[in-house]
């Protein structure tokens, strides 16, 4: 086990088991990029991660580059997701976006190219997913079209 911080008020704990588990309030942030992620270390081994209620927002690139993640775990309350925040995950197949998501950066899922389902939970106002695609609630900007999704036109 090890563990670390991730922002002013974030945990962040790497288990034996290949889980890394956040929780605490307020945004997960550190440095810039992917290659500032406290879990650096790790990136490679993780395969579920756990983000607990309270947490706010996710920065950009938080855990891009984690090659082995099958399972994501957003809290109701999130709010941000940031730019490519889950870039390259290439074993996620499936995510799903809380209701309380108001804001999404460029690409959050690019290069996840096991991923064929993106769902977003009803009664979210800002975003809607139509056939496992990521769009606007509008429907004028489409966020993610899933990496293994057949058919790659929409």
């Amino acid at each position: 086990m090890k563990v670390g911080k991730a922002g002013e008020s974030i945990t962040w704990i790497y288990y034996s088991n290949s889980t890394l588990h956040l929780y605490g309030n307020g945004a997960i942030s550190f440095g810039q990029t992917a290659n500032d992620q406290p879990w650096k270390e790790f990136r490679n081994d993780i395969m579920n991660i756990f983000i607990q209620e309270g947490i706010t927002g996710i920065q950009k690139e938080a855990f891009s580059g984690s090659v082995t993640v099958k399972t994501i775990q957003l809290p109701n309350g999130l709010k941000n997701i940031g730019e490519k925040s889950f870039e390259g995950l290439l074993s996620l197949k499936e995510v799903t976006i809380p209701m309380t998501v108001n804001s999404i950066g460029n690409g959050p899922f690019s290069d996840c190219v096991s991923l064929e389902t993106i769902i977003v939970e009803d009664g979210n106002t800002n975003y809607q997913s139509v056939e496992n695609v990521l769009f606007t609630n509008s429907m004028n900007e489409l966020i993610q079209y899933p990496g293994n999704k057949e058919g790659k036109e929409y």
